[in-house]
């Protein structure tokens, strides 16, 4: 979908699928916004480990931070949802559960379409969850992923964006949401990747799903690719 907004264009299905790590962005907007947009330095600490690394255990911590704030698992959880909701989301509902053998938060279990993500990564990026410095903050860190995890949508030039994985029954689950500017127009994409063999077979496939994209920027551009 065009940034800012715009028509969105669904290629393929837009069935709910396990959010897995892109939930993690949706956790700290979640805490920044329960703080009044302020992290404690350890906090930021947290932060940049969870999303530029995709670590569980900061992100477990971020998200004890916000239990704390809103009574725990079931408060935390609504409120989450209650965010989903101001970026425009109204069908995801945030999991509570369990997690199942190979999962280890409740959070990343969360079914979220990729239209309803889209429509959260795009009020991220205009500024409608947070303050300008405060949005920055997190898309500054969604630029900074580590080189290992720069496949698919990170091999593009300039983008935002969190990618998520993991089982699922009928094989692997791997998912991705960016941020991409400069494009024609600049544009918010989620792309999934439902029952691959495995993480490499995903991870190849949305790499080529982004090669394909980044022809196409290219071509409205003028450019040649």
């Amino acid at each position: 979908m065009p940034l800012g907004g715009g028509p969105m264009q669904i290629l393929g299905g837009d069935e709910p699928a396990h959010a897995w790590s892109t939930s993690k962005v949706p956790v700290l907007v979640s805490l920044m916004l329960a703080r009044g947009g302020h992290l404690t330095p350890r906090e930021q600490s947290l932060a940049r480990s969870a999303i530029t690394e995709s670590s569980n255990e900061a992100v477990l911590a971020l998200f004890s931070d916000l239990e704390g704030l809103k009574g725990g698992l079931a408060g935390a959880s609504a409120y989450m949802t209650g965010v989903l909701q101001k970026a425009g989301d109204t069908e995801t509902e945030v999991a509570t559960a369990p997690p199942p053998p190979g999962a280890v938060t409740t959070f990343g279990q969360t079914e979220w379409k990729p239209s309803e993500a889209v429509r959260f990564f795009s009020a991220l990026a205009g500024e409608k969850l947070l303050g300008h410095q405060e949005t920055q903050y997190v898309l500054g860190l969604m630029q900074e992923i580590v080189s290992s995890e720069r496949w698919g949508l990170g091999s593009l030039g300039s983008v935002a964006f969190k990618g998520g994985w993991g089982p699922e029954s009928g094989g692997y689950l791997v998912r991705q949401s960016g941020i991409i500017t400069p494009g024609s127009p600049d544009a918010v994409v989620v792309a999934v990747v439902d029952s691959a063999t495995s993480f490499s077979a995903g991870t190849e496939a949305l790499s080529r799903v982004s090669a394909w994209l980044g022809q196409h920027l290219a071509h409205a551009h003028g450019g040649q690719g």
